[in-house]
């Protein structure tokens, strides 16, 4: 998701002004942060949320 955030940037997508967006995933809407360096993105965080283990999610559904 983080490879989304800089691709929407870096193509135009998202306004130059813009640092902050949302996106809609099979697990929920993920809020991305960028930092942005002479015009190109550095990197990008993202709010995953809360860590769930059990039943339910599984350390992969973390991107581990």
């Amino acid at each position: 998701i983080r490879c989304v955030g800089k691709y929407l940037y870096e193509r135009g997508y998202i306004s130059p002004e813009r640092r902050e967006l949302t996106v809609e995933s099979g697990s929920g809407i993920k809020r991305l942060l960028l930092e942005i360096a002479e015009g190109a993105v550095q990197s990008v965080t993202v709010d995953m949320g809360q860590a769930v283990v059990g039943d339910t999610y599984t350390a992969s559904a973390m991107g581990a």
